[in-house]
């Protein structure tokens, strides 16, 4: 299923794949500003949106072994989404989601807390 925020990029749908049918059960867009060259706030928005989408999500994610999906075009796969389902009277119903999927998720003796 695709959870469309944005405009994807076109290779959007073949990236995802290649993440899902390894074993991936969401995947998540990276935020890409179209006119960072048009003035100087735009570039600084740029500089912010990269440095949170291609460091500090990435970083995060390796660092505790999962990821929270939010803000940006998703890919699920239909059989966790269809347990978990998005409920349209949250305000961010791709975090909550996320969120509830995360709790849901057997721990295996390496991860669990």
């Amino acid at each position: 299923m695709f959870d469309a925020d944005h405009h994807p990029a076109r290779s959007a749908f073949e990236d995802a794949w290649y993440w899902l049918s390894n074993g991936h059960d969401v995947v998540q867009g990276h935020y890409a500003i179209g006119n960072g060259e048009s003035s100087r706030f735009a570039e600084l928005v740029a500089v912010e949106f990269e440095a949170i989408y291609a460091v500090s999500h990435p970083g995060r994610t390796r660092l505790s072994g999962f990821g929270v999906f939010g803000g940006l075009n998703g890919f699920w796969r239909i059989d966790l989404l269809a347990r978990t389902r998005m409920h349209s009277s949250m305000l961010t119903e791709d975090i909550d989601s996320t969120l509830r999927a995360l709790a849901e998720a057997p721990r295996s003796p390496s991860t669990a807390p």
